[in-house]
């Protein structure tokens, strides 16, 4: 055994010697030794609440839903879209955070290989083509055992105008055993949902691989990239990914070796991951043993230790972290986590699943405890002793602190929270004002500026670069309004 001091990437030597000479066989890069992260603070966890009891759940047809991660977005109106397996067919349904399913509807999968599963939750929009991209999990099930299934995680592009009709355009990740080594040592081989993340112009991919010996790698990654996939889909086709193996992206997604991303590679059931806007982190939520787990990473490849969250009796499976906002995809200090729950568990769980969510709070660290998250004042001011809740660095009549909460930039005197137009329409006042990403907004108003400001409007969510906000002042002879942001 060698235990190493320092942080950083090694290679390993293996050296042979004998009467007849030595050998020596070099890895380069084969090991990253790094400090694991704290939990972040102020990290808490509500009771579970109960979205849909089991009979709720299976209401129109959804007997096996959500089987697996749901993919999820804004519909523009307030409302939500949410994309996931129902068995071995994906569903759309629509509704609102609290009631998720209030309409549903059936997505085709058209062309591409016969597998006996084929289904997904994880979607992208290409802003571009107006297109989705769905991540679908398949499956064979030798013999018609489907609990002995082997899985690999595919693509689909939807068809133009379309959000429930796919073509898929074929696997993008298949484990490192084959069906055939596979089937030959009885096992199931298990590969996830496609949970992804967008960094640095890739599509990164977590999923557990399975090698040829049988051995596991619990949670690994592969990438490709996202001008590459979309160009290819759309044209019905995919692209080779790349499996993270040693320290690089250097094995192919298909049937390609792989390394493991956690210390000691601990089990996992299922996964899924985001980037949280509030602590600067990829956070990743796992299954194991039907407990759920938080980890998170500053570069989405080294992982921190686990921090428990559940622990309830019974399993916690296909966990999916939402966010409240107007872009449910991105997570900040206040974040829900949906979960499938069922005593039963396993190839029973949905005799008695419910669909269920915990609240999950984070704080970012905050070392000088001057209420300004350390990255932001790292970002802007190279420091964490330069920016306060006094300071002003523009000089724009705008505390730094102010600044921090509304999103603006405090070394741009143009960067600040204002309303950027007032316009009277009929009997009607259009407030316009530039938002910044993930920030909820509260309209105050008072009469008479001798009097206190009371809400006029509350959880307006950034709908950014602009948000637009009418109110009604018929009666009111005169009118002041308060804009404030919080994160």
């Amino acid at each position: 055994n060698h235990t190493y001091a320092s942080t950083g990437t090694y290679s390993v030597s293996l050296i042979v010697s004998g009467a007849l000479g030595s050998s020596t066989n070099t890895q380069n890069n084969v090991i990253t030794v790094f400090v694991p992260d704290p939990p972040p603070a102020g990290l808490s966890v509500s009771q579970m609440e109960v979205i849909y009891t089991k009979e709720q759940r299976a209401q129109n047809g959804r007997t096996y839903w959500p089987d697996g991660n749901m993919g999820v977005m804004g519909d523009g109106n307030g409302g939500y879209v949410f994309y996931a397996a129902n068995g071995p067919t994906p569903i759309r349904t629509t509704g609102s955070l609290n009631d998720i399913a209030q309409q549903t509807t059936n997505v085709v999968i058209a062309g591409g290989s016969n597998y006996n599963y084929k289904a997904g939750g994880p979607v992208y929009l290409d802003p571009a083509s107006g297109r989705y991209l769905l991540f679908y999990h398949a499956e064979i099930h030798p013999g018609g055992n489907y609990k002995q299934f082997y899985s690999v995680i595919g693509l689909a592009v939807s068809d133009a105008g379309s959000s429930t009709k796919f073509f898929d355009c074929g696997k993008i990740i298949q484990p490192n055993i084959t069906p055939e080594q596979a089937e030959a040592m009885s096992t199931a081989v298990e590969v996830g949902g496609g949970s992804y993340i967008v960094r640095d112009g890739f599509f990164q991919v977590y999923f557990r691989d399975t090698l040829t010996n049988g051995s596991l790698v619990n949670l690994t990654v592969a990438r490709a990239s996202v001008t590459d996939v979309v160009q290819a889909a759309l044209n019905h086709q995919s692209v080779a990914w790349a499996k993270y193996y040693g320290s690089s992206f250097s094995e192919p997604g298909i049937g390609g070796l792989s390394s493991a991303l956690e210390s000691d590679n601990p089990g996992v059931g299922w996964m899924h991951v985001a980037w949280n806007y509030c602590i600067q982190k990829y956070v990743m939520v796992v299954s194991r043993g039907g407990d759920l787990y938080l980890v998170w990473s500053d570069d989405s490849l080294n992982w921190s230790s686990r921090t428990q969250i559940e622990s309830d009796p019974g399993e916690s499976f296909y966990p999916t972290m939402i966010g409240a906002g107007s872009d449910p995809q991105q997570i900040g200090g206040k974040f829900y986590l949906y979960y499938t729950y069922s005593i039963a568990g396993g190839f029973n769980r949905y005799s008695d699943a419910q669909l269920v969510r915990r609240t999950i709070t984070v704080e970012p660290q905050d070392t000088d405890v001057d209420g300004i998250a350390d990255w932001w004042e790292l970002r802007y001011f190279g420091s964490l002793t330069n920016a306060n809740n006094t300071t002003d660095a523009d000089h724009d009549g705008f505390p730094d602190f102010c600044e921090y909460g509304a999103g603006t930039d405090p070394t741009n005197g143009s960067s600040c929270l204002l309303f950027s137009e007032v316009r009277a329409t009929g009997s009607n006042i259009e407030l316009r004002w530039e938002s910044a990403s993930n920030r909820i907004y509260q309209i105050m108003m008072t009469t008479n500026l001798l009097r206190p400001f009371t809400p006029l409007a509350t959880n307006l969510w950034s709908t950014t670069p602009l948000n637009v906000y009418t109110d009604s002042f018929q009666g009111r002879p005169t009118t002041f309004y308060r804009l404030s942001a919080e994160q």
